[in-house]
C-alpha cells in the first residue's frame, strides 16, 4: 500500500526534467567570426519606409548598433545608436544592451548572422532577417549619445553600455562643464553622465596609441548617485 501510494504520488507530482545542457563552443564558428566585424541588413518598419541595422562586433566583447529608420514621407528619417557586450555560445550570437536588452542571431557561416526570436528559436520565412558581413568595419562616424561614469582625475569615460574605459577630448569649455559638474555635485569619486559625442579612434593623436576616445560635443546631463545598470561582462568565447 505505501509502495502504491508513493507511485500514485510520484505520478501526480512528476520530477522536473533535468536542465538543459550549454551548447559547446563550436570551434569552426568561432574561427569564423574574427572580430572586428561588421554586418549590416536591411529590415521591415510598418511605421517607417524601412531600417537599415548596422552592427559591429569588436574584439573586446563590445559591440555598437547602428539603426537608420527611413522616413515614408521622403525625409531625412532617424538614426539610433546603441552599445552593449556581445557573446557566442555554439553559433549562437547574443546582444544585450545598456538598458538589459537582449537580441540573439545564430551564425550561419563567416558572412551572415541570422535573426532569432525570443526564445532564441529560428523564425519562419516571411519573418527570417539576415545580417550580412560588410567589406569594411563601419566607424560609427556621427556622433551619438553615451551614458557612463565620468571620473574627473582621469579624464575618462566608463561606458555604461560597454563597461570600457575611453578618454574624453574636446575644447576646453566643452571638457570643463564635465568638470564643473562634479564639483557642483561633490561626485569627485565619479559623476554619472550622458553626453553627445562622436568616436574619434585613431583618427586623433591624443587618443592614446589610437586607442578608442570620444570627442564631447555637449554634456546632456548628469544624475549624481546614480551607477550604471549590471551588464554582462564576458567577452568572445573561446
Amino acid at each position: 500500500l505505501i509502495g502504491a501510494g508513493m507511485a500514485s504520488c510520484a505520478a501526480k507530482h512528476p520530477a522536473p526534467p533535468p536542465p538543459l545542457p550549454m551548447p559547446a563552443p563550436d570551434v569552426q564558428a568561432q574561427a569564423a567570426l574574427v572580430p572586428p566585424a561588421t554586418f549590416v541588413g536591411e529590415m521591415p518598419c510598418k511605421a517607417c519606409g524601412g531600417m537599415r541595422r548596422t552592427l559591429t562586433l569588436l574584439g573586446d566583447g563590445s559591440y555598437r548598433l547602428r539603426q537608420h529608420y527611413e522616413s515614408s514621407h521622403g525625409g531625412a528619417g532617424v538614426v539610433m545608436h546603441e552599445l552593449g557586450r556581445w557573446q557566442l555560445d555554439g553559433r549562437r550570437l547574443t546582444l544585450r544592451s545598456e538598458n538589459g536588452r537582449t537580441g540573439s542571431y545564430q551564425l550561419a557561416d563567416s558572412t551572415r548572422l541570422v535573426q532569432l526570436g525570443r526564445e532564441g528559436e529560428l523564425l519562419t520565412r516571411n519573418m527570417a532577417y539576415a545580417l550580412s558581413r560588410a567589406a569594411q568595419i563601419d566607424p560609427i562616424a556621427e556622433s551619438m549619445r553615451v551614458t557612463g561614469i565620468f571620473d574627473p582625475k582621469a579624464g575618462r569615460l566608463a561606458l555604461c553600455g560597454t563597461g570600457q574605459s575611453v578618454a574624453i577630448l574636446g575644447d576646453a569649455g566643452e571638457t570643463a562643464a564635465l568638470t564643473q559638474a562634479v564639483q557642483q555635485t561633490h561626485s569627485e569619486g565619479g559623476l554619472w553622465v550622458a553626453i553627445q559625442a562622436e568616436w574619434v579612434e585613431a583618427r586623433s593623436q591624443r587618443a592614446a596609441h589610437g586607442q578608442p576616445a570620444l570627442r564631447m560635443e555637449r554634456l546632456l546631463t548628469t544624475r549624481p548617485g546614480q551607477t550604471c545598470p549590471a551588464t554582462v561582462t564576458p567577452g568572445p568565447a573561446g
